[in-house]
């Protein structure tokens, strides 16, 4: 199994203005004597989801007006912990922004599960399909789990080649807060949290569906 990096990403839902994300503006705050480039965001995963993009050396920055979504080109800790640190900056620049949620979420792709995973592809109404006639080009398996607060949605994605993809996204809700206190709350669930995100979503991934990292891993 080897990391997508399009999807290893920190979502911040709520209502932005994506056009505070100007190049300008991002270079004002982020750039660590990095070249601050606006390029348009296109392609699959969740950093091609919205019309443009702010690049800071590895760091993406997607706005749009129901989420701000931040990521990275690497599946380094030391990506992961930019991504975090600079998700928590946002959050003291613009306190007033409303917010519902926040969201840590990592993608993988498997070309050869093993056989303990490709047992979760024998559910019995593909046979059922098959019997209708129908060609099943993709099926998964989605899980919701609750843990201290936090919902961790687990979504394993089978393809007709035998390869899948697995997405873990970990999200803490906070629109039952007073407004004024979503940000502090989001800025908090962050804390020294996504490398610790990361590590729960492999232990996830390997002991719930037999799923292990073989390339370079974080």
């Amino acid at each position: 199994m080897r990391p997508n990096a399009d999807t290893w990403t920190v979502v911040l839902v709520g209502q932005w203005n994506p056009s505070v994300f100007n190049p300008e503006w991002v270079a004002r705050h982020f750039n660590d004597n990095r070249p601050v480039e606006a390029q348009l965001a296109a392609g699959p995963g969740m950093l091609g989801i919205a019309g443009w993009r702010v690049v800071v050396g590895d760091l993406l920055m997607v706005p749009s007006r129901d989420r701000l979504t931040l990521g990275t080109r690497v599946t380094t800790d030391d990506a992961l912990r930019r991504v975090e640190t600079t998700a928590r900056r946002v959050l003291d620049l613009l306190p007033h922004t409303p917010l519902v949620a926040v969201g840590i979420n990592f993608g993988f792709v498997e070309t050869t599960p093993g056989e303990e995973t490709r047992a979760l592809a024998t559910a019995p109404d593909l046979r059922r399909f098959a019997e209708q006639d129908y060609d099943v080009v993709t099926h998964g398996v989605q899980r919701s789990v609750r843990l201290e607060g936090e919902v961790l949605n687990t979504a394993v994605a089978f393809e007709v080649d035998g390869s899948l993809s697995a997405v873990v996204n970990i999200h803490r809700e906070v629109v039952d807060l007073q407004p004024e206190g979503r940000a502090v709350a989001c800025r908090e669930a962050l804390n020294n949290r996504v490398v610790r995100a990361k590590d729960q979503a492999l232990a996830v991934l390997r002991n719930v569906y037999g799923l292990e990292v073989t390339e370079d891993a974080p």
